[in-house]
């Protein structure tokens, strides 16, 4: 279970943009169980094109307008709820739609209707109906990951599935991908269990297994990769458990950042976003959030690696 730093026993959040009910600029607000969030342990965030905002959990859906919670969870019988309760990650698309995962498939919500419409891999024996992980392809279809599966892409109007593990993608390191992220140039990145990264070109979801494409990416601690993310200089960086990866394209140089500041205990690296400010927000397990800033050339200089709250 990916644990979210900022997130264990109450909900904070960032907000510098509005919600459904009210703006509300760089303030910080802290929710939890007693206010309506269904549980203490958030796995994943995401905003949609009306202002709700969506919280992951490991006991439901949670729908937040800005004042109260709206819940959403499974039952008995009904094939139109929420498929699982264990929710891992939900996304809104390019197109304002909820895709949420969960241990029984790949689900979207009808915004419409507010019930759930269901997609499930039986008939595609490589794909776990395990998801763990959704993230957006620039060509509006999904990239997924099913645990000791490899990853999928999902054709989001067809619903076909194109798996990638080992067998059929020989440069691909592990089967264990927890984490993926495709970049502006089209670059799918893959982040292991294990602690190694591969990087893949393709065309309409069709992967490219060519050698040379990615980074010198040699000194990771070899432990698991647990979130990547490109920032407005195209450069890119790891979250990893034992360190924060930053990788410079111009120079095409990577490196491992850690930090020796007083107060900071955790390396282990959970999360990292940029913010309105285009500075980095990370999140440490049992450590906090901070932010770093990357300053306002595309060479960002490792010497100047600092935390800020």
């Amino acid at each position: 279970m990916k644990k979210r730093s900022f997130c264990c026993i109450v909900l904070c959040l960032i907000i510098s943009s509005a919600y459904a009910q009210s703006p509300i600029k760089n303030k910080i607000l802290n929710y939890s169980l007693k206010n309506g969030l269904s549980f203490g342990i958030v796995n994943s965030i995401t905003q949609d094109d009306k202002g709700f905002m969506w919280f992951a959990t490991n006991d439901g859906l949670n729908r937040f307008d800005g004042t109260t919670f709206k819940i959403f969870k499974s039952r008995l019988g009904d094939s139109t709820a929420l498929a699982s309760n264990y929710v891992q990650k939900v996304l809104c698309d390019v197109h304002g739609s909820i895709w949420v995962s969960s241990r029984n498939g790949l689900s979207k919500f009808d915004s419409r209707t507010e019930k759930f419409i269901h997609y499930k891999f039986t008939s595609n024996r490589a794909v776990k109906n395990d998801i763990s992980n959704i993230i957006q392809s620039h060509d509006g279809n999904l990239w997924i990951t099913s645990y000791g599966q490899g990853f999928s892409y999902f054709n989001t109007k067809s619903a076909k599935v194109v798996n990638y593990t080992q067998a059929n993608l020989s440069r691909l390191s592990s089967n264990r991908v927890l984490c993926l992220y495709e970049d502006s140039r089209g670059l799918v990145w893959v982040g292991t269990q294990e602690g190694s990264i591969n990087v893949f070109s393709h065309k309409d979801g069709v992967i490219a297994n060519l050698a040379g494409i990615g980074p010198p990416i040699a000194n990771l601690p070899g432990t698991r990769i647990n979130d990547i993310f490109e920032d407005h200089f195209h450069n890119m960086w790891i979250a990893t458990g034992g360190g924060l990866g930053y990788y410079n394209r111009q120079s095409n140089k990577f490196t491992l950042l850690q930090t020796s500041q007083q107060g900071i205990k955790s390396k282990r690296y959970i999360s990292v976003i940029e913010d309105s400010d285009k500075q980095l927000l990370v999140g440490l397990q049992d450590g906090g959030l901070f932010k770093v800033n990357i300053g306002t050339s595309p060479n960002y200089n490792i010497n100047n690696f600092f935390f800020s709250r």
